[in-house]
């Protein structure tokens, strides 16, 4: 078992150092015929310079919405040497309120170096039966 963790302690070591995963937190306000504030925890893996695949988990406080989980593919369309992204997405929204609904998305999401930090703000609109917009912004380590 001391082998195992020792093990996957090393591969996140190494994932982290070589730059294709990265991890965030932050706050998520969905819009919408109901709307919500919530927390979200994000981890991306860049597959390849131009493609990087994203899942987000979001906890809304509002108890009609429950638990969503976004998986979405982004192409990077602009990035700079001090840190600025600009990454059109496109993904699907998995909700968990009692049954699972699926639903679309296509937004921007977008990393801002501010004072040595970088935040991320991601906009998007969910196409769904139940149409909505959802901005979520938080830190990116």
């Amino acid at each position: 078992m001391k082998k195992l963790l020792a093990l996957l302690l090393f591969l996140g070591c190494y994932q982290f150092s070589i730059g294709q995963f990265s991890a965030g937190a932050g706050l998520s306000v969905i819009t919408g015929n109901t709307s919500a504030f919530g927390l979200q925890a994000r981890a991306m893996y860049g597959v390849n310079d131009d493609f990087t695949v994203g899942v987000a988990y979001n906890y809304y406080f509002e108890k009609n919405i429950g638990n969503i989980i976004d998986v979405d593919l982004q192409y990077t369309l602009i990035n700079t040497d001090g840190g600025f992204q600009l990454n059109p997405l496109a993904g699907i929204r998995v909700n968990t309120k009692g049954e699972v609904d699926t639903d679309l998305h296509l937004g921007v999401y977008s990393v801002l170096p501010i004072g040595g930090y970088h935040f991320y703000l991601e906009p998007k609109f969910v196409i769904s039966k139940n149409d909505a917009f959802v901005v979520s912004t938080g830190f990116r380590f």
